[in-house]
């Protein structure tokens, strides 16, 4: 005689794809029969997704006995003893075949779910139904405090960033008012581009003690692959790096090691990342008066 497969007394012979993953939740409290845990077994022995999620249902059965919830004598050391088992290794073959019966199981399933619930206790089905909620909370929960961080790391970033240019800001506007500052004026030279003189400018301050600072430019953003440079030419002639500046020209501080040497400072336009040689043209320049 043909077991009846809706008399839930009787043992299921086989399984579909959509009711072994519906048992998951249920296998994981160990609250299925003898026939649904070997099927079951299987399953995950095929599909190491499977295991996973059963161990992300023991992991939060195990927080809700954490918590002081009751459970069934001996379910959560089971459990818990369960937890650390490695996921058995994927059977590719086994996957294809399952996700092409899919499409036939997904019919079934309504009428599946219908069925299926009719053996479980009241006190049963409402822990698959704590389990699964919580399992899927812990699963967002996870994912909002990933995202939380990377926000507090990119605002962070930001900050130091912010703070580090406020602190050149200041240094620059003290060494600007003080009596020992010493300030270039930059200007576009006519033999450069008539049509601009005027209209790009910058200031330097140089302090006794070699540092400088390069602020309030007037000068248009470059394309991504140059850069501003600035340059010192001293009393002989040679032309020295001081900074490479960026494509726009915000408060930028320099170092010369020796001030009384340096003969006029020169903002060039050069190739991205700077170079050792001044090779592009002029965009500003002064004198500088010690």
């Amino acid at each position: 005689m043909t077991p009846d497969q809706n008399d839930p007394t009787q043992p299921r012979l086989s399984f579909s794809e959509v009711e072994l993953r519906e048992l998951l939740a249920v296998y994981a409290i160990d609250a299925v029969s003898s026939e649904e845990a070997e099927a079951v077994e299987r399953y995950m022995a095929q599909d190491p997704r499977a295991a996973a999620e059963v161990q992300s249902y023991r992991e939060t059965a195990a927080m809700l006995a954490i918590v002081g919830e009751d459970a069934p004598t001996g379910l959560w050391s089971k459990i818990t003893d369960q937890i650390d088992q490695a996921p058995p290794a994927l059977n590719v073959e086994r996957l294809v075949s399952s996700a092409r019966s899919v499409t036939a199981a997904q019919g079934q399933a309504a009428s599946d779910r219908a069925a299926r619930p009719r053996w479980l206790s009241p006190a049963v089905a409402a822990a698959v139904v704590v389990i699964l909620g919580l399992g899927a909370g812990v699963v967002q929960l996870r994912s909002d405090l990933g995202e939380t961080r990377q926000d507090l790391a990119t605002t962070n970033r930001a900050l130091e960033a912010d703070t580090a240019q406020t602190r050149l800001d200041r240094a620059a506007a003290s060494a600007m008012l003080s009596p020992e500052g010493m300030i270039v004026h930059l200007a576009a030279a006519d033999a450069i581009d008539p049509t601009t003189k005027g209209s790009q400018s910058a200031e330097a301050v140089m302090m006794p003690s070699g540092d400088g600072y390069l602020l309030k430019a007037a000068l248009p953003q470059l394309d991504a692959a140059e850069t501003y440079q600035l340059w010192g030419q001293l009393e002989d002639g040679r032309v020295v790096s001081l900074a490479v500046l960026g494509r726009t020209m915000e408060t930028a501080s320099f170092r010369v090691s020796d001030v009384s040497q340096i003969d006029q400072l020169i903002v060039t336009r050069e190739r991205a990342g700077g170079v050792a040689r001044a090779e592009g043209p002029v965009i500003v320049a002064g004198p500088v008066s010690v």
